[in-house]
């Protein structure tokens, strides 16, 4: 556990005139901290939602937390790391990024070193490190009527056929971190081009991504807020998108490749890429510049996850080794544990913690220590397992499921044996090329092209 010092806290009324509507259930105008002892998670009123500061379960004690002694809720300054605290029954946890080099004050407005403000112009609560104000909330670039909502998904899914989003090959898929905003690309085994859709309605009504044009995709992903989205055109750019989807930009740095794979941090600002036929392709401006990463290589095909912030990767190399990069693709580990084998899909937890591999007879393996050690989640080998993307894992890793047709494979219990159980959607879809998990575990979308890659649908599930 990390301690500080307890600084003076002062809550402004926002650094601009503009104003907000109150929250409810609790009620409490804009900027207002509450701490939520049923997801032990400090949350602030952002003028319409209630907003997650941290992980929401992250703890499951009352308090209080030690070094230094505080009740759950309690906000503190730490003065060694330069970051707010608060406890959450358990364990003191950071609001921010630490920056251990700030020991000024900051400006406009000016404040001490842990003075908080609350943004009118952002939304945002926001500290003085000591030499800049630094955003608080985790999730509080997710838009209004997209909060992250955590479940256990104990008594089970329900599933649906999203007959709105129309037929497709869905091999590509990605949802923002509350699962408001969702897109699904295409890749027909014919080499045609179509056209992508998107819905930013939690799935109900879908439009078709005509502004990105009709192609042969190689990838997609999404930043949590659901506004920042990357799509690989198989043989051309990456494309990047600020507004959701409306309009698009093709970030020719990133080189025409052979495109197999995205990934993204939750604030959109780091991308990676795997290309089908050689390496990995990092970017730390929203696509803008990207670097090649030589470390990691594959003449076939994979596929790549990433944690929130972007500095945990994980690869699964058709034909190859799984990886695991813990700087951003700087340097990478083979994870020989684990053989050689046709690894189509991967995902990552929010910290990169909880890792889920599966390859295409069906098996998957997961890690709860970052790849350290792996255990086999489900020994299940008949069907047609998963070939693409066929794996999700929600925000705390205690959410998996991956495709193993005719069925869908799901643990809530973080993968512990004995645990796997079948998901079986209505319509008899038969493969699962791409699978996506809202953060908090209780949305979840599985995209089905038949065999043969002739179109199919959409399935929803949500936990009861």
């Amino acid at each position: 556990m990390r301690g500080g010092m307890i600084a003076v806290l002062v809550l402004m009324t926002g650094l601009a005139g503009q104003a907000f509507a109150a929250c409810t259930n609790p009620s409490g105008a804009a900027g207002k901290l509450v701490y939520s002892t049923n997801y032990k998670v400090l949350q602030l009123c952002d003028g319409t939602n209630w907003i997650n500061q941290g992980k929401s379960n992250a703890g499951g004690g009352t308090g209080p937390c030690s070094n230094p002694t505080g009740p759950a809720g309690k906000v503190i300054y730490n003065t060694t790391n330069n970051v707010m605290m608060y406890c959450n029954g358990d364990n003191w946890i950071n609001m921010g990024a630490a920056n251990p080099g700030a020991t000024g004050d900051c400006t406009n407005p000016p404040a001490k070193r842990g003075q908080m403000v609350f943004s009118t112009t952002t939304n945002r609560l926001q500290y003085c490190n000591g030499t800049a104000w630094t955003n608080a909330a985790k999730w509080s670039a997710v838009p209004s009527g997209d909060p992250v909502v955590t479940t256990d998904c104990t008594n089970g899914v329900t599933w649906s056929q999203v007959t709105a989003a129309g037929l497709g090959v869905w091999y590509y898929m990605a949802i923002s971190a509350g699962g408001k905003y969702v897109i699904a690309l295409p890749r027909r085994g014919d080499g045609t081009d179509d056209y992508g859709v998107i819905s930013a309605d939690n799935g109900v009504t879908w439009v078709s991504t005509t502004s990105l044009g009709a192609h042969l995709f190689g990838g997609v992903a999404m930043s949590a807020d659901g506004q920042k989205v990357a799509a690989a055109v198989e043989g051309s750019y990456i494309y990047t998108s600020t507004n959701g989807g409306s309009s698009w930009t093709a970030q020719t740095n990133s080189g025409a490749r052979s495109w197999a794979s995205l990934a993204s941090s939750s604030d959109g600002t780091k991308l990676a890429a795997l290309a089908a036929s050689g390496y990995v392709y990092t970017s730390t401006d929203s696509g803008v510049t990207w670097t090649q990463r030589t470390g990691v290589s594959t003449s076939s095909g994979g596929s790549i996850a990433s944690s929130s912030d972007g500095s945990r990767l994980i690869v699964g190399i058709n034909g190859g080794y799984v990886y695991i990069s813990t700087d951003g693709g700087a340097n990478w580990t083979q994870q020989t544990s684990l053989g050689t084998g046709a690894w189509g899909a991967v995902a990552s937890n929010d910290n990169g913690q909880t890792l889920l591999a599966a390859y295409n007879l069906g098996q998957a393996f997961f890690s709860s220590n970052g790849g350290t050690t792996w255990t086999i989640g489900d020994a299940d080998t008949g069907g047609f397992g998963v070939d693409g993307g066929g794996v999700a894992v929600s925000a705390n890793g205690k959410i998996m499921i991956f495709s193993n047709s005719p069925d869908i494979r799901m643990s809530v219990s973080s993968g512990a044996s004995g645990t796997w159980t079948n998901e079986t959607p209505p319509g008899s879809p038969l493969k699962y090329k791409s699978m996506v998990m809202a953060a908090g575990g209780n949305v979840m979308y599985a995209g089905d092209p038949t065999p043969g890659n002739s179109p199919g649908y959409i399935y929803k599930g949500v936990c009861n």
